[in-house]
């Protein structure tokens, strides 16, 4: 594919030479987004930014297409180098990253809208961006979040609107919350009211206890707020416990210890060594020798 030696000349710093191999691909493929994003690159590392942010405004405004995700990850990442060393990380980018993904999603197919805002999604949490993965506040002026920043064209909530049905989403939009609760760049008020939002978003799922990726979720999270006892009521719903996975297991176990019922623990333990379910590796065998034990 085009371009795909450019990263070389990034990683060794080599820019000058890297901007001249660009140029040159330009010459056969002018309109190609991924050789134009990383001539924006290599303008930057020149400090010749003046050149750069024409062709950067090109993709904003619209009038550069772009719905490859090759170049939207790059495109992204040019946009979150200033904000590399932020400490806490930054939660958005801002509108103009928003706009360009909001360009890019905007009459594709709906495979390729889902493919792009899965993307995004990772790019963002990945980076600890959490307004631009999906937070929707319920409180932006507590937050300072402007409308702007927190409108329905973030990843996640842009792709609820494609697949509303999709429980999965829902759960990652509780991740999201819990995220935003943990992250120091948020506000005291927003940090307990999506604390609150994302067991509540968890439990709203239809048949929590019927998936194990939901119930490991819903596990996680519950334990992160010290709410063991929700642990231990989500578990009664999930029948048969011999079909739980080890990871489940321990997380039921763990629960019934940080209440000190060490009556189910025993039980719990009890329930692991019978299980159809058991651990492969060697320190899962470490820990299963230390529950019975227990």
């Amino acid at each position: 594919m085009a371009g795909d030696d450019l990263k070389e000349y990034f990683d060794n710093a080599r820019f000058k030479d890297g901007y001249a191999r660009c140029t040159k691909l330009l010459k056969k493929s002018p309109n190609d987004p991924y050789l134009l994003v990383c001539k924006i690159r290599f303008l930057s590392a020149l400090d010749r930014h003046n050149e750069a942010q024409p062709i950067l405004k090109s993709f904003v405004e619209g009038k550069t297409s772009v719905s490859d995700v090759r170049a939207l990850t790059a495109l992204d990442s040019y946009i979150a180098d200033p904000f590399a060393d932020t400490h806490p990380p930054v939660l958005t980018l801002g509108p103009e990253a928003n706009t360009l993904w909001n360009n890019a999603t905007s009459g594709v197919p709906k495979d390729k809208a889902i493919a792009l805002h899965n993307t995004r999604f990772d790019l963002a949490a990945k980076a600890g961006r959490w307004i631009d993965a999906g937070y929707v506040s319920n409180n932006r002026r507590a937050s300072g979040i402007s409308q702007d920043e927190a409108d329905d064209g973030q990843a996640l909530a842009a792709w609820r609107k494609i697949e509303p049905q999709r429980m999965q989403l829902r759960a990652l939009q509780a991740a999201v919350y819990q995220a935003v609760s943990e992250s120091p760049s948020a506000q005291e008020t927003v940090r307990r009211i999506n604390q609150q939002l994302a067991i509540r978003t968890l439990e709203q799922i239809p048949n929590l206890a019927g998936s194990e990726a939901d119930l490991a979720l819903y596990c996680q999270l519950s334990r992160r707020q010290s709410q063991y006892e929700k642990i231990v009521q989500v578990f009664a719903k999930f029948s048969p416990e011999k079909s739980l996975s080890w990871d489940n297991f321990r997380h039921k176990r763990d629960a019934y210890v940080e209440l000190k019922d060490w009556k189910n623990v025993r039980a719990c333990t009890e329930d692991m060594l019978r299980s159809t379910t058991s651990p492969s590796d060697e320190t899962s065998g470490r820990e299963l020798a230390k529950l019975q034990k227990t």
